[in-house]
């Protein structure tokens, strides 16, 4: 039984029989020869007659996978192991033929560094059994040396050795330092070094090395210490002819090409001439060389970095290092994306951190590197990436204005004072550019001494989105253009209004385009928060926002008072007549029921006391040396006695007090154990959940990482009740929305 087998394509895990690589046959067709798994065939012998029909089948197979035509016959071999002799194939001394599995296999020897080594001893093999030569690397008086290997001279770490194409190049290390403040060189090294591993937008590992995509002839490694150093490299001498040598894209240095054969003797080749031991020889005005028994030792100078570009670098044929020339006076200029850019015209590039120049005709992009820690910020300011910058810089703090108690002002400028007039009053209002203003209703609350800030209103004035009104009610209850407004509520690139579940649930109105903020408890504090874009802007009750707090006290036309009361009266707004006989009309409803002062009740002040001493206590003990609790637990006592049967009254000055701390960096959870706490109150598009995650899906991150946005660790964080949006909504400014009205970034 004979069968025809045809295979066009590789199997080579299931091929028993290879042709070798594709330059041995200049085809990847394999053949197989086959046994037809018959019991009577399996049980008969081979004979030798067999044999010899076998070695015809496969002489016949190769010359066939040559021919493009593959035929097999029903043979097999039988002796495991055993060498097999094929003419026309085991001829060549890097094939090996063997019987495996019934199967005949070749292989052909891979010689290691066949595509590397350029100068290839004759007739000297690698072993006794191997077809392939030795590279002839390099010999001298510190020991051998293989192609590619590069060392340094002990005494000196600045020199430095390559072996390239049997050639010794001696050199010194030519250091890059592209930091203004470089670091000593590490012991053993040459360079300096530069803080951090942050190079061309990449971080480095410790042992990277970097080629600078910039300059491919400038490499940079990471070192362990967090510190990375660059050198620029030096060519190496080639002893191939420069006809034979070659740049490849990318590359800093040329390499020589193929392989050239040459015999065992003293004498050292370099290019198409040969140089007898201990004779010296000049090969270019850079390099001077010496025989050393059959191998070139080449000293070659470094030349130093030059500031102008590569293409306008000249040689000369007497000089050995190049040369800044001045650019011709000629109109160059690059195309990139599709837009045309002059001569030494920069852009921008989507990445703030890279920028991009014409130089010469030729676009050429840098990256600038950040330091790792960020800035030192001076009191007062913080570190911020403002938009279209790439490292953070030191920014002002927003200005805060807070308003709680009986009430107690707090200024953009710093300055605290109390002040009980009932009325409206102009709180806060752009003067310069009228964008918006703040309004707030104070009324007695059953006092006829003190009053309480009852209600705050909001006013823009927007080109192009329109004028917006907001009211700040009693309860939290919120309205936008006279209409009640469901939180949360916002209007895209206008406001937001949500209630912040970090901040016991306050309402927290932002105004989009101004970049003013403004967070209500539904009771009695009020805190404005205003950019640094708005000063020497405001004016009202929350003073002028000049950074100098004597002057606050400025009245509506100007001029600066020493009296609370005058200051206060200047900001009087609406109907003044109307508003003093309201004033009068609940004084005298309330007078029949005004509580006793804490100064003749014994237990009302103990109450008051004992209640505002949580402003001393451990929990605040790491804001007390940023923030002096004094003036606070004093208006808290003030507002406990006046407060009556409010036994919460302590809650706003706890309320403003903590967030005086936050604006210096320190968290205080101090709503535990009080009665200040707020149920959990979830808006619509959310639901309630017993631990709220470290962060959820949001606008800004739709799948962030979920390690990050695990519930708290046992023994970890304490678990903390709030809401989450539903399923397939996405977090923005305090609003669950959908993600199509999300702002396009």
């Amino acid at each position: 039984m004979v069968e025809v087998r045809s295979r066009h394509r590789v199997r080579a895990a299931a091929a028993r029989w290879r042709l070798g690589p594709p330059r041995l046959l200049n085809s990847d067709v394999k053949a197989e020869i086959q046994t037809s798994p018959t019991p009577a065939r399996m049980a008969r012998k081979v004979a030798p007659g067999r044999l010899i029909c076998l070695l015809i089948v496969i002489v016949c197979l190769f010359r066939s996978a040559i021919a493009g035509d593959l035929k097999g016959l029903d043979i097999d071999c039988s002796n495991e192991g055993q060498l097999m002799d094929i003419p026309s194939v085991t001829d060549d001394p890097c094939i090996t033929c063997r019987c495996m599995n019934r199967w005949v296999k070749c292989d052909r020897e891979v010689c290691p560094m066949a595509d590397t080594c350029h100068l290839v001893l004759e007739g000297q093999k690698l072993r006794p059994d191997s077809c392939c030569e030795k590279c002839k690397g390099c010999q001298t008086a510190a020991g051998r040396f293989s192609e590619g290997d590069a060392w340094t001279d002990p005494s000196d770490p600045c020199q430095i050795n390559h072996c390239f194409s049997g050639v010794v190049t001696v050199s010194k290390i030519q250091c890059h330092t592209p930091c203004a403040s470089p670091l000593p060189a590490a012991p053993g090294q040459c360079c300096p070094r530069c803080p951090g591993c942050l190079l061309a937008g990449q971080l480095l590992a410790p042992g990277q090395n970097l080629t600078l995509p910039s300059d491919p002839c400038v490499t940079c490694q990471c070192g362990r210490d967090g510190t990375h150093h660059c050198h620029r490299q030096v060519c190496p001498a080639l002893s191939c002819p420069y006809s034979e040598s070659k740049r490849e894209p990318g590359q800093c240095c040329d390499s020589c090409t193929g392989t050239r054969r040459i015999k065992p003797s003293d004498g050292c080749v370099m290019g198409k001439r040969r140089f007898s031991d201990g004779q010296n020889f000049t090969l270019d005005p850079c390099t001077q060389c010496s025989c050393q028994g059959s191998t070139s030792v080449c000293a070659r100078q470094s030349c130093p970095e030059l500031a102008c570009p590569l293409v306008h670098q000249v040689y000369s044929p007497d000089r050995c290092c190049p040369v800044c020339r001045r650019p011709e006076r000629v109109r160059r200029v690059c195309r990139y994306l599709g837009k045309t850019y002059e001569d030494g015209e920069s852009w921008p590039m989507r990445n703030p951190c890279a920028s991009c120049t014409c130089s010469g005709g030729q676009p050429r992009c840098e990256f600038q590197m950040c330091p790792p820690e960020g800035p030192d910020c001076p009191p007062g300011h913080h570190a911020a990436r403002l938009a279209g910058q790439c490292c953070e810089q030191c920014v002002e703090d927003d200005a805060v204005c807070t308003v709680f108690g009986d009430p107690h002002y707090n200024t953009f400028d710093g300055k605290m004072y109390n002040y009980q007039g009932t009325c409206k009053y102009q709180l806060a209002k752009d003067c310069v550019d009228k964008s918006f203003s703040i309004r707030v209703n104070n009324s007695p609350r059953r006092s006829r001494f003190f009053s309480w800030t009852q209600s705050a209103t909001i006013k823009t004035a927007m080109l192009q989105a329109g004028d917006l009104r907001i009211a700040l009610r009693q309860k939290k209850r919120v309205k936008v253009n006279n209409r009640r407004a469901d939180l949360p509520y916002f209007e895209l690139g206008k406001v937001s209004i949500s209630q912040d579940p970090d901040d016991n649930y306050n309402v927290v109105v932002k105004l989009s385009d101004l970049g003013v903020s403004v967070l209500w408890d539904g009771d009695s504090f009020l805190q404005v928060k205003v950019p640094p874009s708005y000063k020497n802007k405001m004016c009202g009750l929350c003073g002028n926002y000049n950074g100098n707090k004597t002057d606050d006290f400025t009245t509506r036309r100007g001029r600066q008072v020493k009296l609370t009361r005058r200051f206060a009266r200047s900001w009087l707004v609406g109907a003044r007549t109307l508003c003093m006989a309201q004033s009068r009309r609940q004084t005298r409803r309330h007078r029949k029921r005004k509580p006793k002062s804490c100064g003749g009740d014994r237990a009302a002040r103990a109450t008051a006391v004992r209640q505002c001493n949580r402003l001393k206590s451990a929990r605040f003990a790491d804001c007390h040396p940023e923030v002096h609790p004094a003036p606070f637990f004093k208006s808290c006592v003030q507002d406990m006695c006046e407060c009556g049967k409010r036994k919460t009254c302590y809650c706003e000055a706890l309320t403003a007090y903590s967030h005086a701390c936050q604006r210096k960096g320190i968290a205080v959870d101090w709503l535990e154990g009080t009665d200040c706490a707020a149920p959990v109150q979830c808006p619509k598009s959310s639901r309630p959940v017993d631990c709220v995650p470290d962060c959820q899906p949001s606008c800004e991150a739709p799948s962030p990482a979920g390690e990050q946005c695990a519930p708290p660790a046992a023994g970890g964080a304490p678990c903390r009740p709030g809401c989450v949006c539903q399923e397939g909504l996405l977090l923005h400014e305090g609003a669950c929305v959908p993600p199509e009205r999300c702002p396009v970034r």
